[in-house]
């Protein structure tokens, strides 16, 4: 059920007070705002499954059962392999008793990612819709020297041939061509070219490149590009926040405080105060909407986001000017977001969930 939009909310910039409730910019003039973007907190511990607890549970347990650290370390071990090999031993028989495939799993999976639980404690901020929206996708290509004998298997399985049987009649050929280099050079029964370039296959590094230089003959690296990966997308935003009244300056400091705060990941603390790792951050959902319109398939306009860390906020104060307010609130502030999604997506993403 969609967290419902307040207009008005108490400020809450007090340090070590968290920032709650629903947040919009702008509350005032609304109606010439009816595109908007809202961003709320996904619910991690509902998304993520959390062994955490259970395992520190069974290390706390086994610590009170004996005296000895060092066997407790051992059982701990053995504890944590026992609750890995439980969740696997769960997984495949559950996989197994509903017969489902791996194409099954993966559908699945990607319909929960849709279904994720958002935070109702950690409220939401909604902005206008930003100018100049940029979506960029793309896909990372590398390249890759065949060489001779992996051109040869390469024409030898685009022809319906056997893998091993293409390497073996390259390799065959190349032996049958060393013969004498001195031989090979001045041509025999081959081309000169052909007889230099066999010679540089078989001859040493330096020799290769001496040959090479004196035939004038280069041999083919037979390169191919190859797709390697999916980066996964950014996207940056900027608001310019103008406020107009006193409740909309004190609505823009929440604003930010909110981002700011959901940024940073959290410290994980010893009772002696030393911080000794971090909780991740929590990501966030983004939706753009017209008069509550979305398409079919939950985009905008085509636009949909998979879940997203924000990687980067910056706040600038004062853009239009050096005034201020008369209750000390800036007049303007310039605001950048940069977000990265979750995950790379896949064509089934695109085509199946309209992302």
């Amino acid at each position: 059920m969609p967290i419902p939009e307040q207009t008005s909310i108490q400020p809450n910039t007090v340090p070590g007070v968290k920032t709650r409730g629903n947040l919009r910019y702008p509350i005032d003039n609304i109606e010439k705002h009816y595109g908007r973007i809202t961003f709320r907190v996904i619910d991690e511990d509902a998304a993520r499954v959390n062994i955490g607890k259970a395992l520190g549970k069974a290390t706390n347990t086994i610590v009170k059962e004996s005296g000895d650290l060092n066997a407790a370390a051992e059982k701990t071990t053995s504890g944590f392999n026992d609750i890995i090999n439980s969740l696997v031993q769960g997984f495949s028989s559950r996989s197994v008793s509903n017969n489902r495939s791996i194409a099954d799993e993966a559908a699945s999976y990607r319909l929960r990612e849709q279904d994720l639980l958002i935070d109702p404690e950690a409220g939401s901020v909604s902005l206008y819709l930003p100018q100049a929206i940029q979506i960029q996708d793309g896909a990372a290509y590398e390249n890759m020297d065949l060489g001779r004998i992996g051109a040869g298997a390469e024409a030898a399985m685009q022809s319906g041939g056997n893998v091993a049987s293409a390497l073996g009649a390259a390799t065959g050929e190349l032996g049958a061509q060393v013969g004498d280099i001195a031989g090979l050079i001045k041509g025999g029964s081959m081309s000169p070219g052909i007889a230099s370039l066999a010679a540089q296959a078989v001859a040493p590094q330096g020799l290769a490149g001496a040959i090479q230089s004196t035939t004038g003959i280069a041999t083919n690296p037979n390169t191919r590009t190859l797709f390697k990966s999916v980066p996964t997308r950014n996207f940056a935003f900027t608001f310019e926040l103008i406020p107009s009244s006193a409740e909309e300056a004190r609505i823009c400091k929440d604003i930010i405080k909110w981002f700011r705060t959901e940024l940073y990941p959290t410290a994980l603390a010893l009772s002696t105060g030393v911080n000794y790792g971090y909780r991740f951050p929590n990501r966030f959902e983004i939706k753009m909407k017209y008069r509550d319109k979305n398409d079919p398939d939950g985009s905008f306009n085509g636009i949909k986001f998979l879940p997203v860390y924000l990687t980067n906020f910056s706040a600038s104060y004062n853009t239009m000017g050096q005034a201020l307010h008369a209750d000390g609130n800036f007049q303007s502030i310039s605001i950048n977001m940069n977000f990265m999604e979750s995950r790379p997506l896949t064509r089934q993403d695109v085509e199946e969930y309209g992302y």
